[in-house]
């Protein structure tokens, strides 16, 4: 784990160092939000391997702290205003799920290089005294793959330290704005992963470009979103991805119910990927109720460079032994062919884990997608004979057949341009096809219509043919002397 600090007022740069393959650099504040859009730097960016452009990625992550009990209120936690207009405009309306003006937020121990990472500490309350929690921060970069994957972890410890019980909802909220292989940060692929644990976002093709938000293992994670800029769940409150608003106004003091557990274009509580155009956006959020002098640990992962990511890790995966909920280890090593070195399981092609050593390549929740053929975990390929509708085919005999081409899987048709000789086509264009049936017509006893250019001498080819082998089969036969 690479950690650097850089010279600003409670501001830490978490820099894992690996050039060439991917960056990651952030600039997170006292809260844990950061973003190239309104960071105290601008030093804020991501690029995975093969990274076209990032000069224009946003990266933009905050978080909110709502409040249902003892009073109703809410806070951002972030240095920034152009977070809290991401959820709410400026000024509040009346009535709006988010009352920035109820509670305080106070940082009462700024960033700070510790040997594990940063720590902050900062204390949210109200001026009567009914609510007063103190909350400890730990941030740590980890490289979980050199070359590809970097893991930011954000470990909230929630403290009560006023007199009465607190009931809360948690909320991070993650725009990352890819724009690397394509022209617009409109067409990436979001999704919610295997077991539905995590939810993600990643440029068309290619998973690597991306990153995946998901806990930590919290015992509170309640909802997720994966959303698309203009689309209503299920006639609930559209999605409204811009700078200025997110609008309706949140209910019930957090995400809006209608958005709970919901990817646009996928459907609620269902592994899956939608490839939709519109710009994109991932959130979590975790509820609970702290008792007085009772804390609360809220764990955040944000994961740099993937979009399949392993459910219920054992805590001591990695250790050497074989312990309770594990099926193996490989005592921090890689991957081996019968063993996820990250989860001490064994592989298992739908566990949202990508074991190369096992043979796959990719991971879709043991769904179909864009990117994967769900049941065999490898790339989608038309000829692989497996019909992938989520990559569009309709067909996948692995050959041409009388009902399919083995070019783009899609059924055999006259005039599709496709010769589908299976379908009993000998030609799809040309003044001497017969675009009603795809083949040569010719005329008996009025000359070869069909004698010039390649075609031609194939038919030409053929008629010399026949007409030799019925002089041979007319020839007597020698005498041999």
């Amino acid at each position: 784990m690479g950690l650097a600090s850089s010279a600003s007022a409670g501001v830490i740069t978490l820099d894992n160092g690996v050039t060439g393959q991917g960056r990651l650099e952030v600039d997170a504040d006292d809260y844990g939000s950061y973003g190239r859009e309104f960071a105290p730097t601008a030093a804020d960016r991501f690029w995975p391997v093969g990274a076209a452009r990032e000069e224009a990625q946003t990266f933009m992550s905050a978080g909110f702290l709502f409040i249902s009990l003892p009073i109703q209120g809410a806070v951002m936690l972030s240095s920034h205003q152009l977070a809290y207009n991401k959820v709410e405009p400026t000024p509040p309306n009346a009535g709006d799920g988010i009352k920035p003006d109820t509670l305080a937020r106070t940082v009462t121990v700024a960033n700070a290089m510790t040997a594990a990472g940063i720590h902050s500490e900062f204390r949210i309350s109200d001026q009567a005294g009914m609510v007063r929690l103190d909350i400890k921060l730990d941030q740590r970069l980890v490289v979980v793959n050199p070359t590809v994957t970097t893991r930011l972890e954000q470990d909230y410890l929630i403290t009560n330290t006023a007199t009465v019980a607190a009931t809360l909802a948690f909320h991070t909220f993650w725009d990352m704005d890819l724009y690397f292989t394509g022209n617009s940060v409109l067409d990436d692929v979001i999704g919610a992963g295997t077991g539905v644990c995590y939810v993600y976002q990643h440029d068309p093709g290619n998973p690597a470009q991306g990153g995946s938000l998901s806990d930590g293992g919290s015992s509170s994670l309640a909802s997720y979103y994966a959303a698309k800029d203009g689309v209503s769940p299920d006639g609930g409150p559209p999605y409204t991805n811009s700078d200025s608003t997110m609008q309706p106004a949140w209910d019930l003091l957090g995400m809006p119910a209608g958005w709970r557990n919901h990817v646009a274009h996928v459907g609620y509580d269902t592994a899956g990927a939608a490839t939709n155009s519109g710009d994109a956006m991932l959130g979590l959020e975790w509820r609970f109720t702290i008792q007085p002098g009772a804390s609360h640990t809220i764990k955040v992962r944000r994961h740099y460079g993937t979009n399949t990511l392993p459910c219920n890790v054992s805590p001591t995966c990695g250790n050497g032994v074989v312990d309770a909920n594990e099926s193996c280890e490989t005592n921090g090593g890689p991957d081996t062919a019968t063993c996820n070195a990250a989860t001490c399981t064994a592989p298992l092609c739908g566990d949202g884990y990508v074991n190369a050593a096992a043979g796959e390549a990719c991971e879709s929740a043991g769904v179909d997608s864009i990117d994967c053929v769900g049941v065999t975990c490898r790339a989608s390929v038309c000829g692989d004979g497996h019909v992938n509708a989520a990559a569009g085919e309709a067909c996948d005999d692995g050959e041409d057949t009388a009902a399919c081409n083995a070019e783009n899987c899609q059924p055999a048709s006259c005039g599709d341009g496709i010769v589908n000789l299976a379908a009993n086509e000998s030609c799809e264009t040309g003044e001497l096809c017969d675009l009603a049936t795809c083949s040569y017509a010719y005329t008996v006893g009025g000359g070869c219509a069909g004698c010039s250019g390649a075609d031609g001498a194939s038919w030409l080819a053929g008629l010399t043919g026949v007409l030799l082998l019925r002089r041979r089969r007319a020839r007597p036969a020698s005498t041999h002397r």
